[in-house]
């Protein structure tokens, strides 16, 4: 149950940020509507991205925490 709630959170605070992201970028679009639509799909694919990337980082480190902690117990 506590690995599928960590699931959850990370992947709500990975969306949300990924919205935030594209809300704020999506602001300064261009008029024209052919390049409006290729800066969104831009927009959106950089969002998620850069989310998962930071998302991807908190995990690793708290990854390398525990196995520093295991580590400090054994010796």
């Amino acid at each position: 149950m506590k690995k599928f709630l960590k699931i959850l959170i990370s992947t709500a605070a990975t969306l949300f940020l990924a919205f935030i992201m594209f809300y704020c970028m999506v602001t300064g679009a261009p008029d024209s509507k052919s390049a409006a639509e290729i800066y969104m799909i831009k927009a959106a694919i950089f969002a998620v991205l850069l989310s998962a990337f930071l998302c991807a980082c908190i995990h690793y480190i708290l990854y390398l925490q525990k196995k520093l902690e295991e580590k400090e117990k054994e010796a």
